[in-house]
């Protein structure tokens, strides 16, 4: 997961005040780990010294760092083994072989635009007479759609902390100074429940959200202490009515 953040700069206030989700998430596209790499051979034509032909390729599978390991480790199918190809004749346009594609333009693609990525090649030699001609201007550039899964976010959001309930795995019965600097009574556990939501849709299931992530579920809390009622002693007894009732 790709993930960002922003922080409180005033909590909230009032009765149902509450500060909205701070993390969010998108998946990873996954890591290229392998991949074949073909070594071109020369161009050898089909028929005379020149004009369509084919070439030999052999694919050598690779590490990230360049290295040759087992080809088993490399997706299947392996690259063809052989590619057609072109050698100019006399006279033809001469042009070059097309560039890497670019690096995609977006992470993922909105309601506004996509993620594209294009490669391009150029004229090396104008053509001459009787000879092939070059490709018009917008054969020289291609395009391609790239990363075109939707821009969902997502995030994890949170139910309210319960109350402080006893704990018994914690058996804390000394008394102790507490948040707030007012004798407490042992120590209980507070809960609440965690949600993975993704945007526009609403919550989805746990293992979609980043464990890395995840709001902690339990958190401990200090008990009040049990206090017995404290009464004063009785009164005198309030003098009886003295006159007798009609």
């Amino acid at each position: 997961f790709r993930t960002r953040q922003r922080h409180v700069l005033m909590e909230s206030t009032g009765p149902a005040g509450h500060c909205p989700h701070l993390v969010e998430s998108v998946p990873c596209e996954d890591p290229m780990c392998y991949q074949w790499v073909a070594l071109e051979g020369i161009c050898i034509p089909d028929h005379g010294k020149c004009g369509l032909g084919h070439r030999i390729l052999k694919a050598v599978c690779q590490d990230d760092r360049g290295e040759d390991v087992a080809g088993s480790l490399c997706p299947i199918p392996p690259p063809p083994e052989r590619m057609a190809c072109e050698i100019p004749c006399r006279m033809d346009c001469v042009v070059s072989e097309w560039t890497v594609w670019s690096s995609c333009s977006q992470s993922c693609s909105n309601k506004n635009s996509d993620g594209k990525q294009t490669r391009s090649r150029s004229i090396l030699a104008l053509a001459g007479e009787g000879g092939k001609p070059c490709p018009p201007s917008q054969a020289l550039q291609e395009y391609r759609v790239c990363n075109d899964h939707p821009c969902m976010q997502l995030y994890w959001e949170t139910s309210p902390w319960g109350p402080c309930s006893e704990n018994t795995l914690v058996t804390a019965l000394n008394a102790t100074v507490g948040w707030n600097g007012e004798a407490t009574c042992g120590v209980g556990i507070q809960t609440r429940r965690v949600f993975c939501v993704k945007s526009h849709v609403g919550q989805v299931m746990t293992k979609r959200c980043p464990d890395s992530t995840r709001p902690e579920t339990v958190r401990p809390c200090f008990l009040s202490c049990k206090k017995d009622c404290i009464v004063t002693a009785f009164s005198k007894w309030t003098p009886c009515p003295r006159l007798c009732q009609p």
